[in-house]
C-alpha cells in the first residue's frame, strides 16, 4: 500500500479501517527492519573505528602494522638518563695502533719557508696520523701435498685438508661470510652476489649463496638436537608463535626459548597437530609463558600469562573507552612488577607474604567492581553462534579465571612479567619477510628457523656471530650445556 494523503487517510479510516490496521502493521514490520539494520551498522562501524584507533601500544597487533602518520606512544617509561654514554660506561675510542699493517710516508722536498731544496745531510723526523680503512678482497689459497717416494718404491701423499675436496672450491671463511650475510644481515641472494661482486670484483652465483646456507643447516643438525633437550630440562621457557608467507600461504614460526636458548620451529599450521611436531610441550614439565592461545593450555605443564599482552589491552579500554578500572589495573600489574624488580635487586627470593596478599587483593576488587559495570551479553547480536561479549568483559573474565596464571610471577621470581623474549626472537623473521615477501617453499622456512635458532642462541651466549657460523662450517658449532 503507497503512502496516502491525509485526506485520503480520513476516508479509509471511515470506510475500511481493517486496510489502515494493515498499512500500519506494515510501517511497524519496516521501522523493526530498519532498527535492526541500524543496530547491526552501528556495531559494525564501532569496531572498524576500534579497529582503526588499534595500534603495536594498545593491542596485539605487531608495530610493522602501524600507520606511518600516527604517532605511536611508547610503553616503555623514562629513564631520566641523558643521551649519550653514562658514567662509568666503557667508551670504544680509537686506539693509536703500535704495528700499522702498512706507512705511507709523506716526503717534503723543499723548506716552505725560504724555498731551499733538502738533501740527504737533512734528516727527517716525522709526525703521525692514522687511518683505519676498510679492505675487503678474496685470497686464493693454493694446498700443495708433497709427494715422497720411499726406498721401497712406494710413493706416500700428504693429506689435504678435509674442507679441500675439490681442484678448486669455496673456503670456509667464504661460506660462513655467504650463510652470515644472507642469513643473519637479512639480504636476498641477488643482492649478496651484487655485494660481492662490488666489493671484492669476484662474481658468484646465487646457487652458491644458496648452497652455504644448506651446508651450515646440515651442519646444525646436532645444535637442535641438543637445544631441544636442554628446553625439555628448563624450568621456565617462552612459547609464541607468528605468521609467514609460503608459497602463497599462511604458514607459522613457532617458538620456544629461554634468556639463553632459542628454538624456531616451522610449520604450515598453529594447531596443536604443529606443537605437538615440535615436540617440546607434550613432554614439558616446567612452567610455560605464553599469550592467552587456549591451545597452549590443552598441556599438563604449569602456565604462566604474558602480562605485556594484559597491559596492551587495558591501555585501549582506558584511552579509547574510558574505562577507569583499566587505568587502575595498569597501575597495579606496573607497581607489582617493580616490586618485583626491587625485590630481585635486593637479592631477596620472594616479596612478603603481607605485600602479596595486599596485592592480590587490590586485583581481586579492581575485578568485581569491574565486572559489575560490565554484565554478560544476554541478546543475540547474530542469527547463529554464541552470544558475543564485549571486548572488556572477554578482558575481565580472562583476568578473573586465569589469576593464578596472571600472577605467577609475583609469586615465583623464576617467572618474568612478559613473554617479551619470545617475541623479539621473531623480529628478524617479519624484517626477512617485508625484506624478501615470503619463503619459496617449506624447505627454506626450516633452514631459516634452525640457522636463526643457532644465531639467537651465540648472540644470547655472547659469542661472536661469524666465527660461529665458520666452526659449524667445520664441524664444531656451538653446542649449548645445561647451566641448572
Amino acid at each position: 500500500m503507497k503512502r496516502p494523503t491525509r485526506g485520503k487517510l480520513r476516508q479509509l479510516i471511515k470506510k475500511e479501517p481493517e486496510k489502515v490496521i494493515d498499512f500500519i502493521f506494515e510501517l511497524f514490520d519496516k521501522i523493526d527492519a530498519l532498527t535492526s539494520q541500524v543496530d547491526k551498522l552501528t556495531v559494525k562501524v564501532k569496531t572498524l573505528e576500534n579497529k582503526h584507533k588499534k595500534d603495536s601500544h594498545n593491542s596485539n597487533n605487531p608495530p610493522s602494522s602501524d600507520l606511518i602518520n600516527k604517532p605511536i606512544k611508547s610503553l616503555r617509561e623514562q629513564s631520566g638518563k641523558k643521551p649519550g654514554g653514562q658514567i662509568g660506561h666503557e667508551g670504544h675510542t680509537l686506539e693509536f695502533s703500535k704495528k700499522p699493517d702498512r706507512i705511507d710516508v709523506l716526503p717534503v722536498e723543499k723548506c716552505e719557508h725560504c724555498g731551499k731544496q733538502f738533501n740527504k745531510k737533512n734528516v727527517p723526523t716525522y709526525k703521525t696520523r692514522q687511518v683505519i680503512e676498510l679492505v675487503i678482497r678474496t685470497e686464493t689459497v693454493e694446498y700443495r701435498a708433497e709427494e715422497m717416494t720411499c726406498n721401497c718404491g712406494k710413493i706416500t701423499t700428504a693429506a689435504f685438508p678435509l674442507f679441500a675436496k675439490k681442484k678448486v672450491q669455496y673456503g670456509l671463511s667464504m661460506i660462513s661470510f655467504l650463510a652470515y650475510i644472507n642469513q643473519r644481515q637479512i639480504i636476498p641472494l641477488d643482492r649478496v652476489t651484487e655485494f660481492i661482486k662490488d666489493t671484492t670484483g669476484h662474481t658468484i652465483s646465487q646457487g652458491t649463496v644458496n648452497n652455504s646456507v644448506v651446508k651450515c643447516y646440515n651442519e646444525l643438525k646436532p645444535f637442535e638436537v641438543q637445544a631441544k633437550i636442554l628446553l625439555l630440562k628448563s624450568a621456565v621457557v617462552g612459547f609464541d608463535a607468528t605468521g609467514i608467507r609460503c608459497l602463497k600461504k599462511n604458514y607459522w614460526i613457532h617458538v620456544a626459548c629461554t634468556s639463553s636458548l632459542t628454538l624456531l620451529y616451522f610449520h604450515a599450521k598453529k594447531s596443536k597437530k604443529a606443537m605437538d611436531e615440535f615436540g617440546i610441550l607434550p613432554e614439558f614439565k616446567g612452567i610455560a609463558v605464553h599469550d592467552f592461545d587456549k591451545t597452549y593450555f590443552q598441556y599438563l605443564c604449569d602456565h604462566s600469562l604474558c602480562c605485556a599482552h594484559f597491559l596492551r589491552e587495558l591501555i585501549f579500554l582506558f584511552e579509547e573507552e574510558e574505562k577507569l578500572w583499566a587505568g587502575e589495573m595498569i597501575e597495579l600489574l606496573i607497581e607489582m612488577n617493580e616490586k618485583v624488580k626491587s625485590a630481585k635487586e635486593k637479592g631477596l627470593e620472594k616479596l612478603p607474604t603481607r605485600t602479596i596478599n595486599r596485592l592480590t587483593v587490590e586485583y581481586q576488587n579492581i575485578i568485581k567492581l569491574a565486572l559489575k559495570k560490565a554484565p554478560l551479553q544476554k541478546e543475540r547480536v547474530g542469527e547463529r553462534g554464541r552470544i558475543k561479549q564485549t571486548k572488556e568483559r572477554n578482558l575481565l573474565d580472562r583476568l578473573s579465571q586465569k589469576q593464578e596464571e596472571t600472577l605467577r610471577f609475583l609469586n615465583d621470581f623464576k617467572v618474568p612479567f612478559d613473554n617479551n623474549g619470545s617475541e623479539r626472537s621473531f623480529r628478524m623473521a617479519k624484517a626477512k619477510q617485508k625484506i624478501s615477501g615470503c619463503f619459496r617453499n617449506p624447505e627454506y622456512g626450516k633452514m631459516y628457523c634452525r640457522i636463526r635458532s643457532y644465531i639467537d642462541t651465540v648472540q644470547k651466549n655472547g659469542l661472536p656471530i661469524l666465527e660461529s657460523l665458520k666452526n659449524a662450517l667445520m664441524g664444531r658449532p656451538f653446542i649449548p650445556v645445561d647451566s641448572s
